[in-house]
């Protein structure tokens, strides 16, 4: 029958619709956690099998590969959470300076590589989650601002990773329109009414200036839209990177 079976810690398996579990017999070691999804009397997909410590799943031409686990590498730079593989809005955790979740932006101009966003804005002791794009409102710092913060994570994140700010027409051609509100993964983690996004962030910057200058620039508000803002007045704006990755990094 069609049922979705879940490895039990003795190494024998559980499945919907199944009273009772079922005994594997085998010899080597067996699995102790794990899901197996079964259809038509064939194993069509298999996630996070624990054998000895190590993970294996199917990847794309359902072969039996290792997958990731603790201390082990991961066939996958990011591997798929939820959605539909490599089309946009699909969440991704990469396996970066530490896992973080990203969604895919879109394709790249390179056919095989593919643009992802991180779900939050970036932070750390060199990267505020807030900053102004010029410093002290002076426009002909704006440039090696951003450039500085940029290489920073570029050098965070690894060689494996092209990291950039998303420009407005990446943002915007997610919708068609620059309001974002029906597309939450864009402008989540900002300033709002639910409980993990953070107070007095107001959003963060893409990498396209109003009218071609540099005293002002297009940003990902915290109410869901793409709007303009003169870049010296904006102190609670931050940088959400966007890395371009090989697609045959991901599953």
């Amino acid at each position: 029958t069609n049922t979705t079976c879940t490895v039990q810690s003795n190494g024998n398996i559980s499945c919907t619709g199944i009273s009772g579990e079922l005994e594997v017999q085998m010899s080597g070691n067996k699995a102790t956690e794990g899901t197996i999804v079964i259809e038509r009397g064939d194993v069509v997909d298999v996630q996070n099998l624990n054998v000895n410590g190590i993970t294996y799943k199917y990847d794309n031409t359902r072969t039996l590969v290792e997958g990731t686990s603790s201390g082990q590498s991961s066939l996958f730079l990011c591997e798929r959470q939820n959605g539909t593989s490599k089309t946009t809005g699909a969440e991704y955790e990469c396996h970066l300076d530490i896992d973080r979740t990203f969604y895919v932006l879109g394709d790249n101009t390179d056919s095989t590589k593919i643009d992802l966003i991180m779900d939050r804005n970036y932070t750390d002791s060199n990267v505020p989650v807030t900053m102004a794009w010029c410093e002290s409102g002076d426009t002909n710092k704006c440039t090696p601002n951003i450039t500085r913060y940029v290489t920073h994570i570029q050098t965070v994140f690894g060689s494996d990773v092209v990291v950039n700010i998303p420009t407005f027409d990446q943002i915007y051609a997610v919708n068609n329109d620059t309001d974002l509100t029906s597309t939450t993964w864009l402008y989540d983690y900002l300033d709002g009414d639910t409980t993990h996004r953070v107070s007095d962030l107001h959003g963060y910057w893409t990498s396209t200036p109003i009218s071609g200058t540099i005293a002002g620039s297009w940003l990902v508000g915290r109410n869901g839209s793409l709007s303009t803002i003169n870049v010296d007045v904006a102190d609670r704006i931050g940088v959400r990177p966007v890395i371009t990755i090989l697609k045959s990094l991901m599953d």
